[in-house]
């Protein structure tokens, strides 16, 4: 059950029904955060930032202006790994672990198309691989965001899935 994995921020909901807000429940299974230091970034290939970026400030843009992270020159560079067929075993391995979510026959009702690791693994059993991009989160902090890699399972599980790929065979 979702509930014992992630319980709902009942005080939150309680309030916002006072204001007579619709309320529903939504999926999640966000990735691990990880921490860079642990990370080989040698040997993932390089996804640089867009130049000239494209800003999120329509103001910007019409003045023809650049945020200013990229006009200091302190762009955050991405990288690429994947999952491969060790990851996916484990993946399918640890499927049972994973909660059901409510409502739609266990497909559970997810904010937007982003499909979980396990989905992608179980939909495209042909693949040997789906891309993850490292994303760090911030100019003044180590962690990082594995892009693609969503899934609801314990820490130990998710550990384990990660240190399959390439430059993070030894991640926090």
């Amino acid at each position: 059950d979702s509930e014992a994995v992630e319980p709902p921020s009942v005080g939150l909901a309680k309030t916002l029904e006072r204001f007579n807000f619709p309320l529903g429940r939504l999926k999640t299974g966000t990735p691990p955060r990880l921490d860079g230091r642990t990370i080989n970034w040698d040997a993932c290939p390089v996804q640089p930032s867009e130049v000239p970026a494209v800003p999120f400030s329509h103001l910007r843009q019409f003045r023809g202006e650049q945020p200013p992270l990229v006009e200091a020159g302190t762009l955050i560079n991405c990288h690429k790994s994947a999952t491969n067929e060790e990851s996916h075993k484990l993946v399918m391995k640890y499927a049972h672990l994973l909660p059901e979510y409510d409502g739609m026959d266990g497909k559970g009702n997810g904010p937007r198309y982003c499909p979980s690791i396990y989905k992608k693994v179980e939909r495209f059993p042909d693949r040997t691989g789906h891309n993850s991009f490292l994303e760090p989160e911030g100019l003044n902090t180590h962690i990082v965001y594995p892009n693609g890699m969503s899934g609801p399972y314990p820490e130990e599980i998710q550990l384990k899935i990660m240190r399959t790929m390439a430059g993070v065979e030894n991640v926090d």
